[in-house]
């Protein structure tokens, strides 16, 4: 389903409404704005995320899923943001970090000092 996501929309979406099988434990509603930019509607929580292809030589080589934030702890407008900057990165090659519910990024990628072109994650304290 695509819609044009804003906090008012998510608000009046109705968990019982979406999940019409009971198998379903989630659903996905699409923004009609920006592609690749969903939210992720469970029982009790509502949750930002993005998905996009990280392409080599044209070719893909895997789809890249990351959970911007809940809703309530971040608006709209500041997940929408967040999911052009990431979806902009991994079509540059760059993996995003992963968010806490609050939007902040939990790692940062940097490139190891070695000759074997390594990329590791160190954690930075949390930002509220």
């Amino acid at each position: 389903m695509h819609l044009r996501l804003s906090d008012n929309s998510i608000k009046n979406m109705e968990a019982a409404v979406l999940l019409k099988k009971k198998e379903r434990h989630q659903c996905e509603v699409r923004d009609s704005r920006i592609g690749g930019f969903f939210i992720i509607i469970r029982k009790k929580t509502k949750s930002f995320a993005i998905q996009a292809d990280l392409r080599k030589d044209g070719k893909r080589v895997r789809v890249i899923r990351r959970t911007i934030g809940r809703f309530g702890d971040i608006t709209t407008r500041r997940a929408r943001l967040i999911a052009q900057q990431d979806i902009l990165s991994i079509s540059q090659g760059i993996i995003p970090p992963h968010r806490d519910r609050f939007g902040t990024p939990r790692t940062a990628y940097y490139q190891a000092p070695n000759t074997h072109n390594i990329v590791t994650t160190q954690r930075t304290p949390y930002e509220y």
